[in-house]
């Protein structure tokens, strides 16, 4: 059932019925505008440095950018979701467990 909605979502943003913005707003509820807007700077910002694979070999190669820039403390956790959700479509429970991961392996001291 998400799948469908964010592939209508997408259809609609590709088609000019809806702006990223708005798409944004509709998959992240209770979103601000001017947080959606900042939100897609922030992803549109991170594919530029990280890209965005065009093969699922490559998209694991972005995803672990992804994390290695969230532990790295180089984006905040709204924008690894937003890029985790949206450009790699992981399911929320995946994303929570990545990120739930990573989080424990900040708080453990170096070595």
């Amino acid at each position: 059932e998400e799948r469908g909605q964010r592939d209508e979502i997408d259809w609609e943003v590709e088609h000019g019925y809806l702006s990223p913005v708005d798409a944004y707003q509709r998959i992240h509820p209770g979103t601000t505008r001017d947080a959606a807007i900042r939100m897609l700077d922030t992803a549109r910002a991170d594919v530029a440095t990280y890209g965005r694979g065009a093969d699922p070999g490559d998209a694991v190669d972005d995803i672990l950018k992804i994390v290695a820039a969230y532990r790295a403390n180089e984006i905040d956790n709204d924008a690894a979701r937003a890029l985790l959700s949206h450009f790699h479509r992981l399911p929320e429970t995946m994303i929570d467990a990545v990120l739930a991961a990573e989080t424990q392996d900040r708080s453990e001291p170096n070595g």
